[in-house]
Protein backbone atom coordinates (compact mmCIF):
# COMPACT_ATOMS: atom_id res chain seq x y z
CA UNK A 1 0.00 0.00 0.00
CA UNK A 2 3.19 2.56 0.22
CA UNK A 3 2.97 2.99 -3.25
CA UNK A 4 -0.69 4.24 -3.25
CA UNK A 5 -0.51 6.23 -0.83
CA UNK A 6 2.71 7.97 -2.20
CA UNK A 7 0.50 8.69 -5.44
CA UNK A 8 -2.14 9.95 -3.15
CA UNK A 9 -0.84 13.23 -2.49
CA UNK A 10 0.48 13.84 -5.92
CA UNK A 11 -3.39 13.24 -7.39
CA UNK A 12 -5.13 14.77 -4.19
CA UNK A 13 -5.71 18.39 -6.05
CA UNK A 14 -7.22 16.16 -9.23
CA UNK A 15 -9.87 14.50 -8.24
CA UNK A 16 -10.41 17.89 -5.71
CA UNK A 17 -11.55 19.92 -8.69
CA UNK A 18 -11.72 17.99 -11.70
CA UNK A 19 -14.97 17.40 -13.40
CA UNK A 20 -14.51 15.48 -17.06
CA UNK A 21 -15.55 17.34 -20.25
CA UNK A 22 -15.30 13.79 -22.18
CA UNK A 23 -12.73 12.62 -23.74
CA UNK A 24 -11.50 11.73 -27.41
CA UNK A 25 -14.58 9.32 -28.96
CA UNK A 26 -11.92 7.12 -30.41
CA UNK A 27 -9.59 6.70 -27.49
CA UNK A 28 -10.96 7.60 -24.51
CA UNK A 29 -8.22 9.37 -23.57
CA UNK A 30 -8.28 13.08 -22.12
CA UNK A 31 -5.68 15.17 -20.08
CA UNK A 32 -6.10 17.60 -17.22
CA UNK A 33 -2.99 18.97 -15.24
CA UNK A 34 -0.32 17.13 -17.36
CA UNK A 35 -2.16 13.28 -16.25
CA UNK A 36 -3.65 10.91 -18.69
CA UNK A 37 -7.11 10.51 -17.57
CA UNK A 38 -9.20 6.75 -18.58
CA UNK A 39 -8.31 3.41 -18.46
CA UNK A 40 -5.67 1.72 -17.84
CA UNK A 41 -4.22 4.33 -15.27
CA UNK A 42 -7.64 6.11 -14.46
CA UNK A 43 -5.39 8.93 -12.67
CA UNK A 44 -7.92 11.55 -13.15
CA UNK A 45 -10.04 9.45 -10.54
CA UNK A 46 -9.57 9.93 -6.77
CA UNK A 47 -6.92 7.78 -5.30
CA UNK A 48 -6.98 8.49 -1.84
CA UNK A 49 -8.70 5.90 1.12
CA UNK A 50 -10.71 8.66 3.34
CA UNK A 51 -14.10 8.16 4.04
CA UNK A 52 -16.86 9.66 1.92
CA UNK A 53 -20.14 9.76 3.22
CA UNK A 54 -23.48 9.97 1.17
CA UNK A 55 -24.36 13.10 0.65
CA UNK A 56 -27.77 14.63 2.52
CA UNK A 57 -29.47 14.42 -0.51
CA UNK A 58 -27.89 13.03 -3.98
CA UNK A 59 -27.34 15.36 -7.04
CA UNK A 60 -30.85 16.07 -8.82
CA UNK A 61 -31.29 14.00 -11.70
CA UNK A 62 -35.56 15.08 -12.11
CA UNK A 63 -36.50 16.85 -15.03
CA UNK A 64 -36.76 20.64 -14.77
CA UNK A 65 -40.42 20.95 -15.95
CA UNK A 66 -43.01 18.36 -15.84
CA UNK A 67 -45.52 17.99 -18.20
CA UNK A 68 -49.40 17.82 -17.54
CA UNK A 69 -50.52 14.11 -17.46
CA UNK A 70 -50.50 11.47 -15.15
CA UNK A 71 -47.30 12.01 -14.10
CA UNK A 72 -47.50 16.08 -14.02
CA UNK A 73 -46.64 15.79 -10.06
CA UNK A 74 -43.11 13.74 -10.98
CA UNK A 75 -40.72 15.02 -8.44
CA UNK A 76 -38.06 13.14 -9.76
CA UNK A 77 -40.02 10.03 -11.97
CA UNK A 78 -38.99 12.26 -15.24
CA UNK A 79 -35.13 13.59 -15.91
CA UNK A 80 -33.39 11.11 -18.18
CA UNK A 81 -29.97 11.91 -19.70
CA UNK A 82 -29.49 14.43 -16.96
CA UNK A 83 -25.73 14.29 -16.17
CA UNK A 84 -24.66 15.46 -13.21
CA UNK A 85 -21.04 15.71 -11.18
CA UNK A 86 -20.79 13.53 -8.26
CA UNK A 87 -20.22 15.62 -5.46
CA UNK A 88 -17.67 14.28 -3.73
CA UNK A 89 -15.38 12.17 -6.83
CA UNK A 90 -15.99 14.84 -9.54
CA UNK A 91 -17.29 12.15 -12.59
CA UNK A 92 -19.92 12.96 -14.87
CA UNK A 93 -22.88 10.77 -14.33
CA UNK A 94 -26.04 10.43 -16.64
CA UNK A 95 -29.44 8.97 -16.42
CA UNK A 96 -30.01 6.64 -18.80
CA UNK A 97 -34.18 5.92 -18.30
CA UNK A 98 -37.01 7.12 -16.39
CA UNK A 99 -40.73 6.53 -15.45
CA UNK A 100 -41.41 7.39 -18.88
CA UNK A 101 -39.24 5.35 -20.29
CA UNK A 102 -41.83 2.83 -21.86
CA UNK A 103 -45.30 4.85 -21.70
CA UNK A 104 -46.37 1.19 -22.92
CA UNK A 105 -45.21 -0.41 -19.34
CA UNK A 106 -44.51 3.04 -17.52
CA UNK A 107 -42.76 3.94 -13.58
CA UNK A 108 -41.26 0.39 -14.31
CA UNK A 109 -37.65 -0.49 -12.65
CA UNK A 110 -35.47 -0.41 -14.97
CA UNK A 111 -31.73 -1.53 -14.99
CA UNK A 112 -28.74 -2.51 -15.92
CA UNK A 113 -29.14 -6.00 -17.19
CA UNK A 114 -32.11 -8.84 -16.89
CA UNK A 115 -30.62 -11.47 -15.12
CA UNK A 116 -28.59 -9.01 -12.82
CA UNK A 117 -24.73 -10.12 -14.16
CA UNK A 118 -21.70 -7.90 -13.48
CA UNK A 119 -20.52 -9.88 -16.29
CA UNK A 120 -23.47 -9.10 -19.14
CA UNK A 121 -22.34 -7.02 -22.04
CA UNK A 122 -24.48 -4.06 -21.49
CA UNK A 123 -22.35 -1.59 -23.78
CA UNK A 124 -21.26 -2.51 -27.55
CA UNK A 125 -17.58 -2.91 -28.51
CA UNK A 126 -17.02 1.08 -28.77
CA UNK A 127 -19.45 2.27 -26.14
CA UNK A 128 -21.68 3.57 -28.69
CA UNK A 129 -24.69 1.85 -28.06
CA UNK A 130 -26.06 -0.20 -24.74
CA UNK A 131 -29.01 -2.00 -23.31
CA UNK A 132 -31.19 -1.61 -20.41
CA UNK A 133 -33.39 -3.82 -18.86
CA UNK A 134 -37.04 -3.33 -17.27
CA UNK A 135 -38.41 -5.55 -14.49
CA UNK A 136 -40.80 -6.89 -17.06
CA UNK A 137 -37.94 -8.14 -19.26
CA UNK A 138 -37.90 -6.07 -21.61
CA UNK A 139 -34.61 -5.16 -23.18
CA UNK A 140 -34.23 -1.55 -24.68
CA UNK A 141 -31.08 -1.08 -26.80
CA UNK A 142 -30.09 2.58 -27.10
CA UNK A 143 -28.01 4.91 -28.77
CA UNK A 144 -24.54 6.62 -26.50
CA UNK A 145 -22.91 9.86 -27.58
CA UNK A 146 -19.92 9.12 -25.21
CA UNK A 147 -19.12 12.44 -25.34
CA UNK A 148 -22.31 13.92 -24.37
CA UNK A 149 -23.22 11.18 -22.34
CA UNK A 150 -26.22 11.21 -23.82
CA UNK A 151 -28.89 7.98 -24.87
CA UNK A 152 -31.97 7.68 -27.01
CA UNK A 153 -33.81 5.19 -27.72
CA UNK A 154 -34.01 3.30 -31.08
CA UNK A 155 -36.67 3.62 -34.13
CA UNK A 156 -39.24 5.63 -32.03
CA UNK A 157 -42.19 5.63 -33.93
CA UNK A 158 -41.41 2.29 -36.59
CA UNK A 159 -44.16 -0.22 -36.70
CA UNK A 160 -45.20 -1.76 -33.89
CA UNK A 161 -42.68 0.25 -31.75
CA UNK A 162 -44.33 3.36 -31.11
CA UNK A 163 -42.65 4.14 -27.97
CA UNK A 164 -38.79 3.01 -29.09
CA UNK A 165 -37.35 -0.31 -30.04
CA UNK A 166 -37.05 -2.96 -27.59
CA UNK A 167 -36.56 -6.96 -26.78
CA UNK A 168 -38.33 -9.08 -25.20
CA UNK A 169 -35.31 -11.08 -24.12
CA UNK A 170 -32.23 -9.98 -22.75
CA UNK A 171 -29.90 -8.77 -25.55
CA UNK A 172 -26.20 -8.65 -25.06
CA UNK A 173 -23.44 -7.11 -27.10
CA UNK A 174 -20.79 -8.47 -29.75
CA UNK A 175 -17.46 -8.51 -28.80
CA UNK A 176 -16.16 -7.86 -32.20
CA UNK A 177 -18.91 -5.95 -34.27
CA UNK A 178 -20.42 -2.70 -32.62
CA UNK A 179 -24.18 -3.14 -34.46
CA UNK A 180 -24.31 -6.66 -33.33
CA UNK A 181 -26.38 -8.58 -30.26
CA UNK A 182 -27.28 -11.70 -28.97
CA UNK A 183 -30.06 -13.03 -27.58
CA UNK A 184 -30.72 -16.65 -26.53
CA UNK A 185 -34.48 -17.70 -27.26
CA UNK A 186 -34.88 -21.22 -26.47
CA UNK A 187 -32.37 -23.55 -28.03
CA UNK A 188 -31.55 -21.04 -30.63
CA UNK A 189 -28.67 -18.27 -30.50
CA UNK A 190 -30.43 -15.01 -32.28
CA UNK A 191 -28.38 -12.41 -33.93
CA UNK A 192 -29.69 -8.73 -34.20
CA UNK A 193 -28.26 -6.45 -36.36
CA UNK A 194 -28.74 -2.96 -36.21
CA UNK A 195 -27.16 -2.16 -39.56
CA UNK A 196 -28.41 -2.94 -43.02
CA UNK A 197 -26.84 -5.94 -44.19
CA UNK A 198 -23.57 -6.36 -46.58
CA UNK A 199 -23.67 -9.50 -48.89
CA UNK A 200 -25.79 -11.13 -46.22
CA UNK A 201 -24.07 -10.20 -42.93
CA UNK A 202 -23.30 -7.47 -40.21
CA UNK A 203 -21.11 -5.12 -40.97
CA UNK A 204 -18.50 -4.00 -38.77
CA UNK A 205 -18.16 -0.68 -40.21
CA UNK A 206 -21.41 0.01 -40.25
CA UNK A 207 -23.51 2.69 -40.44
CA UNK A 208 -26.37 2.41 -37.58
CA UNK A 209 -29.45 2.13 -39.46
CA UNK A 210 -31.86 4.83 -37.64
CA UNK A 211 -34.83 4.40 -39.56
CA UNK A 212 -35.49 0.03 -39.85
CA UNK A 213 -35.99 -1.82 -36.69
CA UNK A 214 -33.80 -5.68 -36.98
CA UNK A 215 -36.67 -8.39 -38.21
CA UNK A 216 -36.72 -11.69 -39.14
CA UNK A 217 -38.77 -9.93 -42.85
CA UNK A 218 -35.73 -7.92 -43.59
CA UNK A 219 -32.75 -10.56 -42.93
CA UNK A 220 -31.71 -8.13 -39.54
CA UNK A 221 -32.62 -11.25 -37.15
CA UNK A 222 -31.71 -13.98 -37.91
CA UNK A 223 -30.11 -17.71 -36.50
CA UNK A 224 -26.72 -17.69 -35.67
CA UNK A 225 -26.89 -21.42 -33.98
CA UNK A 226 -29.51 -24.28 -33.04
CA UNK A 227 -28.03 -26.33 -30.26
CA UNK A 228 -30.73 -28.90 -31.26
CA UNK A 229 -28.65 -28.68 -34.74
CA UNK A 230 -25.87 -30.76 -33.14
CA UNK A 231 -26.35 -34.63 -31.55
CA UNK A 232 -23.51 -33.99 -30.12
CA UNK A 233 -25.64 -31.62 -27.61
CA UNK A 234 -29.46 -30.96 -27.21
CA UNK A 235 -29.92 -32.79 -30.46
CA UNK A 236 -32.23 -35.81 -31.15
CA UNK A 237 -29.38 -38.67 -30.48
CA UNK A 238 -29.31 -37.44 -26.79
CA UNK A 239 -32.64 -35.87 -26.18
CA UNK A 240 -34.85 -38.14 -28.47
CA UNK A 241 -38.46 -36.99 -27.10
CA UNK A 242 -36.94 -33.52 -27.77
CA UNK A 243 -35.37 -30.77 -25.82
CA UNK A 244 -37.52 -28.89 -23.91
CA UNK A 245 -36.05 -25.99 -21.65
CA UNK A 246 -36.99 -24.43 -18.35
CA UNK A 247 -34.31 -22.24 -17.00
CA UNK A 248 -31.94 -21.01 -19.61
CA UNK A 249 -28.84 -19.20 -19.21
CA UNK A 250 -26.67 -17.36 -21.94
CA UNK A 251 -22.89 -16.04 -21.02
CA UNK A 252 -21.29 -13.43 -22.52
CA UNK A 253 -19.31 -14.40 -25.76
CA UNK A 254 -15.86 -14.82 -25.59
CA UNK A 255 -13.21 -12.44 -27.49
CA UNK A 256 -14.09 -11.79 -30.69
CA UNK A 257 -17.12 -13.89 -30.63
CA UNK A 258 -15.02 -16.85 -30.73
CA UNK A 259 -17.07 -19.04 -28.45
CA UNK A 260 -21.07 -19.04 -26.83
CA UNK A 261 -21.81 -20.54 -23.60
CA UNK A 262 -25.64 -21.31 -22.56
CA UNK A 263 -26.80 -23.85 -19.53
CA UNK A 264 -30.16 -25.27 -19.25
CA UNK A 265 -32.98 -26.75 -16.87
CA UNK A 266 -35.21 -29.22 -18.84
CA UNK A 267 -38.80 -30.87 -17.53
CA UNK A 268 -38.54 -34.14 -16.34
CA UNK A 269 -41.78 -36.07 -17.01
CA UNK A 270 -43.35 -39.45 -16.35
CA UNK A 271 -45.95 -41.04 -14.19
CA UNK A 272 -46.59 -41.51 -10.54
CA UNK A 273 -48.31 -43.61 -8.27
CA UNK A 274 -50.74 -41.14 -5.92
CA UNK A 275 -53.06 -41.28 -2.89
CA UNK A 276 -56.14 -38.92 -3.14
CA UNK A 277 -55.47 -36.96 0.15
CA UNK A 278 -51.72 -38.09 0.66
CA UNK A 279 -48.80 -36.27 0.52
CA UNK A 280 -46.93 -38.82 -0.85
CA UNK A 281 -45.92 -39.49 -4.19
CA UNK A 282 -43.97 -42.59 -5.42
CA UNK A 283 -42.62 -43.58 -8.94
CA UNK A 284 -44.51 -45.51 -11.46
CA UNK A 285 -42.96 -45.34 -14.69
CA UNK A 286 -41.02 -42.70 -17.22
CA UNK A 287 -38.07 -40.58 -15.61
CA UNK A 288 -37.44 -40.86 -12.00
CA UNK A 289 -37.95 -37.88 -9.37
CA UNK A 290 -34.25 -36.47 -9.78
CA UNK A 291 -32.06 -35.25 -6.92
CA UNK A 292 -32.07 -32.33 -8.48
CA UNK A 293 -35.05 -30.98 -8.04
CA UNK A 294 -34.86 -30.52 -4.90
CA UNK A 295 -37.41 -28.88 -2.02
CA UNK A 296 -39.17 -25.83 -3.30
CA UNK A 297 -39.68 -26.43 -6.93
CA UNK A 298 -42.90 -26.69 -8.65
CA UNK A 299 -44.43 -30.29 -9.79
CA UNK A 300 -47.10 -30.56 -12.42
CA UNK A 301 -49.27 -33.47 -11.28
CA UNK A 302 -52.16 -34.29 -13.00
CA UNK A 303 -52.55 -31.10 -14.27
CA UNK A 304 -52.19 -29.98 -11.02
CA UNK A 305 -49.13 -27.89 -10.14
CA UNK A 306 -47.67 -28.62 -6.41
CA UNK A 307 -44.79 -27.47 -4.67
CA UNK A 308 -42.64 -29.68 -3.58
CA UNK A 309 -41.82 -30.54 -0.26
CA UNK A 310 -38.90 -32.93 0.07
CA UNK A 311 -37.22 -35.43 -2.33
CA UNK A 312 -36.59 -38.31 0.02
CA UNK A 313 -35.20 -40.35 -3.18
CA UNK A 314 -35.22 -41.03 -6.88
CA UNK A 315 -38.45 -43.23 -6.42
CA UNK A 316 -40.19 -41.25 -3.48
CA UNK A 317 -41.08 -37.02 -3.03
CA UNK A 318 -43.35 -34.89 -0.77
CA UNK A 319 -45.82 -32.59 -1.86
CA UNK A 320 -46.59 -29.38 0.19
CA UNK A 321 -50.71 -29.98 -0.05
CA UNK A 322 -52.15 -32.80 0.15
CA UNK A 323 -53.02 -34.38 -3.32
CA UNK A 324 -56.65 -33.91 -5.44
CA UNK A 325 -57.29 -36.48 -7.60
CA UNK A 326 -58.53 -39.56 -7.99
CA UNK A 327 -56.27 -42.46 -6.61
CA UNK A 328 -54.21 -44.16 -8.88
CA UNK A 329 -50.90 -43.52 -11.52
CA UNK A 330 -50.87 -39.88 -12.56
CA UNK A 331 -49.21 -38.08 -14.96
CA UNK A 332 -46.46 -35.59 -14.15
CA UNK A 333 -43.77 -33.05 -15.10
CA UNK A 334 -41.21 -31.69 -12.91
CA UNK A 335 -40.76 -28.06 -13.70
CA UNK A 336 -36.96 -26.74 -13.63
CA UNK A 337 -35.51 -23.43 -12.74
CA UNK A 338 -31.62 -21.53 -11.73
CA UNK A 339 -30.06 -24.27 -9.93
CA UNK A 340 -31.99 -27.48 -11.49
CA UNK A 341 -29.57 -27.11 -14.73
CA UNK A 342 -26.90 -30.07 -15.52
CA UNK A 343 -26.60 -29.35 -19.59
CA UNK A 344 -23.97 -26.87 -20.39
CA UNK A 345 -23.24 -26.20 -23.79
CA UNK A 346 -20.61 -24.26 -25.82
CA UNK A 347 -20.78 -23.61 -29.54
CA UNK A 348 -17.27 -22.53 -31.39
CA UNK A 349 -18.20 -21.30 -34.81
CA UNK A 350 -16.60 -23.68 -37.38
CA UNK A 351 -16.08 -26.87 -35.30
CA UNK A 352 -19.52 -26.72 -33.89
CA UNK A 353 -21.00 -27.98 -30.15
CA UNK A 354 -19.86 -29.52 -27.00
CA UNK A 355 -21.95 -30.29 -23.92
CA UNK A 356 -21.04 -31.40 -20.64
CA UNK A 357 -23.88 -32.93 -18.24
CA UNK A 358 -22.60 -32.02 -14.86
CA UNK A 359 -25.06 -34.46 -13.36
CA UNK A 360 -23.32 -37.61 -15.38
CA UNK A 361 -20.12 -36.42 -15.92
CA UNK A 362 -20.53 -36.87 -19.83
CA UNK A 363 -18.67 -34.92 -22.48
CA UNK A 364 -19.96 -35.23 -25.75
CA UNK A 365 -18.33 -32.85 -28.77
CA UNK A 366 -18.38 -32.29 -32.53
CA UNK A 367 -14.57 -31.77 -33.00
CA UNK A 368 -12.99 -33.74 -29.97
CA UNK A 369 -13.26 -37.19 -28.64
CA UNK A 370 -16.19 -38.17 -26.21
CA UNK A 371 -15.80 -39.18 -22.41
CA UNK A 372 -16.38 -38.36 -19.08
CA UNK A 373 -14.72 -36.01 -16.95
CA UNK A 374 -11.88 -36.93 -14.75
CA UNK A 375 -13.13 -35.82 -11.51
CA UNK A 376 -15.91 -37.83 -9.14
CA UNK A 377 -18.28 -34.13 -8.42
CA UNK A 378 -21.44 -33.99 -9.90
CA UNK A 379 -23.61 -30.51 -9.20
CA UNK A 380 -26.26 -28.36 -10.88
CA UNK A 381 -25.72 -25.22 -12.50
CA UNK A 382 -25.87 -21.55 -11.29
CA UNK A 383 -24.85 -20.35 -15.06
CA UNK A 384 -22.34 -20.55 -17.31
CA UNK A 385 -20.27 -18.69 -19.12
CA UNK A 386 -17.04 -18.30 -21.39
CA UNK A 387 -13.30 -16.87 -20.64
CA UNK A 388 -12.36 -14.18 -22.77
CA UNK A 389 -10.59 -16.50 -24.76
CA UNK A 390 -12.17 -19.61 -26.68
CA UNK A 391 -10.57 -21.73 -24.23
CA UNK A 392 -12.01 -22.25 -21.30
CA UNK A 393 -15.78 -22.28 -19.65
CA UNK A 394 -17.16 -21.76 -16.12
CA UNK A 395 -19.20 -23.22 -14.61
CA UNK A 396 -21.17 -22.00 -11.32
CA UNK A 397 -22.43 -24.87 -9.18
CA UNK A 398 -25.40 -24.66 -7.04
CA UNK A 399 -25.77 -27.99 -5.73
CA UNK A 400 -23.44 -31.12 -5.24
CA UNK A 401 -25.35 -34.32 -6.73
CA UNK A 402 -22.70 -36.89 -5.82
CA UNK A 403 -21.71 -38.61 -2.20
CA UNK A 404 -19.61 -35.44 -2.30
CA UNK A 405 -17.78 -32.94 -4.05
CA UNK A 406 -14.72 -32.34 -2.57
CA UNK A 407 -13.18 -30.64 -5.40
CA UNK A 408 -15.65 -27.82 -5.48
CA UNK A 409 -18.14 -28.08 -3.57
CA UNK A 410 -20.55 -25.60 -4.13
CA UNK A 411 -18.05 -23.88 -5.78
CA UNK A 412 -16.97 -22.57 -9.63
CA UNK A 413 -15.34 -25.36 -11.67
CA UNK A 414 -13.47 -24.64 -14.96
CA UNK A 415 -14.27 -26.68 -17.89
CA UNK A 416 -11.72 -27.12 -20.72
CA UNK A 417 -13.65 -26.62 -23.57
CA UNK A 418 -14.22 -30.01 -25.70
CA UNK A 419 -12.29 -32.32 -23.06
CA UNK A 420 -12.88 -34.46 -20.29
CA UNK A 421 -10.71 -31.53 -18.18
CA UNK A 422 -12.80 -29.57 -15.26
CA UNK A 423 -11.02 -28.18 -12.37
CA UNK A 424 -12.87 -26.82 -9.12
CA UNK A 425 -11.96 -23.74 -7.24
CA UNK A 426 -11.39 -25.29 -3.77
CA UNK A 427 -10.15 -24.33 -0.20
CA UNK A 428 -10.25 -21.06 1.84
CA UNK A 429 -11.31 -18.11 -0.61
CA UNK A 430 -13.05 -19.55 -3.55
CA UNK A 431 -16.68 -18.70 -3.06
CA UNK A 432 -17.78 -15.08 -3.33
CA UNK A 433 -18.61 -13.19 -6.48
CA UNK A 434 -16.65 -13.69 -9.53
CA UNK A 435 -15.60 -11.98 -12.69
CA UNK A 436 -17.86 -13.53 -15.44
CA UNK A 437 -16.61 -11.90 -17.88
CA UNK A 438 -13.52 -13.67 -17.17
CA UNK A 439 -10.35 -13.15 -18.28
CA UNK A 440 -8.18 -15.21 -21.52
CA UNK A 441 -6.14 -17.51 -18.62
CA UNK A 442 -7.46 -16.09 -15.34
CA UNK A 443 -10.19 -14.86 -13.38
CA UNK A 444 -11.43 -12.61 -9.88
CA UNK A 445 -13.27 -13.46 -7.34
CA UNK A 446 -13.70 -11.69 -3.81
CA UNK A 447 -13.16 -14.65 -1.66
CA UNK A 448 -14.39 -15.03 1.75
CA UNK A 449 -11.25 -15.02 3.30
CA UNK A 450 -12.78 -14.40 5.85
CA UNK A 451 -15.55 -12.35 3.53
CA UNK A 452 -15.99 -10.77 1.10
CA UNK A 453 -13.66 -7.72 1.11
CA UNK A 454 -10.37 -9.70 -0.23
CA UNK A 455 -9.88 -9.89 -3.94
CA UNK A 456 -7.56 -13.11 -5.52
CA UNK A 457 -6.71 -13.85 -9.14
CA UNK A 458 -6.40 -17.54 -9.95
CA UNK A 459 -5.62 -19.16 -12.96
CA UNK A 460 -7.85 -21.32 -14.87
CA UNK A 461 -5.45 -24.12 -15.18
CA UNK A 462 -4.53 -24.22 -11.35
CA UNK A 463 -8.29 -22.37 -9.82
CA UNK A 464 -7.32 -23.53 -6.04
CA UNK A 465 -4.24 -21.39 -6.07
CA UNK A 466 -5.28 -17.96 -5.08
CA UNK A 467 -3.07 -14.91 -5.84
CA UNK A 468 -4.01 -12.34 -3.24
CA UNK A 469 -3.91 -8.98 -4.36
CA UNK A 470 -6.44 -7.03 -2.39
CA UNK A 471 -6.58 -7.09 1.57
CA UNK A 472 -4.92 -10.04 1.91
CA UNK A 473 -4.83 -12.18 4.82
CA UNK A 474 -7.56 -11.10 6.75
CA UNK A 475 -6.73 -7.80 7.05
CA UNK A 476 -9.37 -5.14 5.51
CA UNK A 477 -7.89 -2.82 3.24
CA UNK A 478 -8.94 0.48 3.71
CA UNK A 479 -8.30 0.26 8.11
CA UNK A 480 -12.42 0.05 8.86
CA UNK A 481 -13.79 -2.26 5.87
CA UNK A 482 -16.26 -4.52 8.13
CA UNK A 483 -18.67 -6.61 6.96
CA UNK A 484 -21.68 -6.09 6.12
CA UNK A 485 -20.08 -5.61 2.98
CA UNK A 486 -20.07 -7.12 -0.57
CA UNK A 487 -19.42 -6.20 -4.25
CA UNK A 488 -19.85 -7.88 -7.76
CA UNK A 489 -16.73 -7.43 -9.89
CA UNK A 490 -17.12 -6.79 -13.63
CA UNK A 491 -13.78 -7.47 -15.91
CA UNK A 492 -15.48 -6.77 -19.41
CA UNK A 493 -12.38 -4.61 -20.13
CA UNK A 494 -10.14 -7.45 -19.91
CA UNK A 495 -6.81 -7.75 -22.07
CA UNK A 496 -5.15 -10.77 -23.35
CA UNK A 497 -2.93 -9.91 -20.39
CA UNK A 498 -5.21 -10.29 -17.73
CA UNK A 499 -4.05 -6.67 -16.43
CA UNK A 500 -7.01 -4.55 -16.54
CA UNK A 501 -7.89 -3.16 -13.79
CA UNK A 502 -11.76 -4.27 -13.02
CA UNK A 503 -14.31 -1.95 -12.13
CA UNK A 504 -17.01 -3.05 -9.30
CA UNK A 505 -20.03 -1.51 -7.47
CA UNK A 506 -20.23 -2.35 -3.51
CA UNK A 507 -23.17 -2.68 -1.19
CA UNK A 508 -23.49 -2.27 2.33
CA UNK A 509 -26.45 -1.28 4.80
CA UNK A 510 -23.79 0.13 7.68
CA UNK A 511 -23.98 4.20 7.89
CA UNK A 512 -22.76 6.09 8.42
CA UNK A 513 -19.56 4.77 6.40
CA UNK A 514 -17.27 3.38 8.79
CA UNK A 515 -13.98 3.55 5.92
CA UNK A 516 -13.91 4.23 2.07
CA UNK A 517 -15.46 2.00 -1.12
CA UNK A 518 -18.59 2.10 0.98
CA UNK A 519 -21.89 1.90 -1.77
CA UNK A 520 -19.11 3.37 -4.62
CA UNK A 521 -18.24 2.49 -7.82
CA UNK A 522 -14.49 1.75 -8.09
CA UNK A 523 -11.69 0.53 -9.75
CA UNK A 524 -8.73 -3.10 -8.53
CA UNK A 525 -5.52 -3.00 -10.60
CA UNK A 526 -5.04 -6.79 -10.16
CA UNK A 527 -1.59 -6.65 -10.67
CA UNK A 528 -0.82 -4.09 -7.75
CA UNK A 529 -4.02 -4.23 -5.55
CA UNK A 530 -4.08 0.05 -6.34
CA UNK A 531 -7.64 1.88 -5.92
CA UNK A 532 -9.34 4.30 -8.49
CA UNK A 533 -12.69 5.72 -6.73
CA UNK A 534 -15.20 6.86 -9.34
CA UNK A 535 -18.25 7.71 -7.71
CA UNK A 536 -21.18 6.90 -5.46
CA UNK A 537 -23.61 4.37 -6.42
CA UNK A 538 -26.50 6.18 -4.74
CA UNK A 539 -28.13 3.09 -3.44
CA UNK A 540 -30.20 2.60 -0.48
CA UNK A 541 -29.26 -1.10 0.10
CA UNK A 542 -33.09 -1.54 0.24
CA UNK A 543 -34.65 -1.97 -2.71
CA UNK A 544 -37.38 -4.72 -3.58
CA UNK A 545 -35.25 -5.36 -6.86
CA UNK A 546 -32.44 -7.21 -6.51
CA UNK A 547 -29.89 -5.50 -9.31
CA UNK A 548 -30.73 -2.23 -8.08
CA UNK A 549 -30.53 -3.14 -4.24
CA UNK A 550 -26.78 -4.51 -4.69
CA UNK A 551 -25.98 -1.49 -7.22
CA UNK A 552 -24.96 -4.27 -9.97
CA UNK A 553 -23.41 -2.66 -13.00
CA UNK A 554 -20.94 -3.11 -15.74
CA UNK A 555 -17.62 -1.57 -16.99
CA UNK A 556 -17.78 -1.30 -20.38
CA UNK A 557 -15.45 -3.42 -22.86
CA UNK A 558 -13.27 -0.25 -23.31
CA UNK A 559 -12.81 0.05 -20.23
CA UNK A 560 -14.52 3.94 -20.16
CA UNK A 561 -17.78 3.63 -18.97
CA UNK A 562 -19.72 2.01 -16.22
CA UNK A 563 -23.88 1.07 -16.58
CA UNK A 564 -25.16 0.63 -13.22
CA UNK A 565 -28.26 0.44 -11.37
CA UNK A 566 -29.46 2.53 -8.40
CA UNK A 567 -32.67 3.65 -6.58
CA UNK A 568 -30.38 7.16 -6.18
CA UNK A 569 -31.36 7.28 -2.08
CA UNK A 570 -35.04 6.27 -2.91
CA UNK A 571 -35.42 9.57 -5.14
CA UNK A 572 -36.85 8.66 -8.33
CA UNK A 573 -40.61 8.21 -7.30
CA UNK A 574 -42.01 4.93 -6.85
CA UNK A 575 -43.26 2.10 -9.04
CA UNK A 576 -47.19 3.16 -8.78
CA UNK A 577 -46.27 6.72 -10.25
CA UNK A 578 -46.27 9.24 -6.87
CA UNK A 579 -43.64 11.30 -6.77
CA UNK A 580 -42.48 9.73 -3.28
CA UNK A 581 -41.83 6.15 -2.30
CA UNK A 582 -41.43 4.12 0.75
CA UNK A 583 -37.67 2.45 0.70
CA UNK A 584 -38.01 -1.13 0.37
CA UNK A 585 -41.51 -1.16 -0.36
CA UNK A 586 -42.04 0.55 -3.85
CA UNK A 587 -39.50 2.64 -4.96
CA UNK A 588 -38.25 2.66 -9.01
CA UNK A 589 -35.00 1.72 -9.74
CA UNK A 590 -33.08 3.48 -12.84
CA UNK A 591 -29.77 2.83 -14.92
CA UNK A 592 -26.94 5.17 -14.77
CA UNK A 593 -23.84 5.27 -16.77
CA UNK A 594 -20.95 6.73 -15.16
CA UNK A 595 -17.51 8.27 -17.20
CA UNK A 596 -14.62 6.48 -15.66
CA UNK A 597 -11.72 9.21 -15.58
Amino acid sequence: MRLILFVIWTATAVWGQFVSGGGAVGSGVSTWGGLTCGPPGYLCSRLDLNIANNPAVPPSVGANNCTAGSLNTCGNLLGRNTVVADPDFGSRIVRITDANLDPAQPNSTVGASCGGSQGAMTLNVDSTMLVVCNTSGRSYPMTFNSTSMQAALLYVGASGFPNGYFVGNNLIWSRKNPFLGYVLAGTAIQGFCFADLVAGLCPIAGPLDTVTPPSVGNGRIFTVYDFTSSNKCLGTTIFPGGFSPDWTNFGQPSANDTSFNAAYSYDISGTANVTNGSTDVTWAGGAQFAKRYKAGNTLLLGGVTYHITSINSVTDITITAAYAGATGTAAYTLKGFQGTGVNAVVYVPGPGCTMLNTETGAMTSDFSTDGTIGITDRWTLHDSFASAGSTYSFLGSTSCLSASCPTGSILPYIWQIGTTTVRGCSGIGCAGHYTEAAGYNKFINNGTNPWQDTFNLRSFSSPATPGCFFSCGGSATPAGLAPPWDNHPSWNNVDPADSMPFVTSSFSPTTPFPAALYNEIFAVNPGSGAISRFAHNFITERSQTFITQQGIGQVSQDGRFFLFSSDWLGTLGSTSGAATCTVGTNCRGDAFVVELK
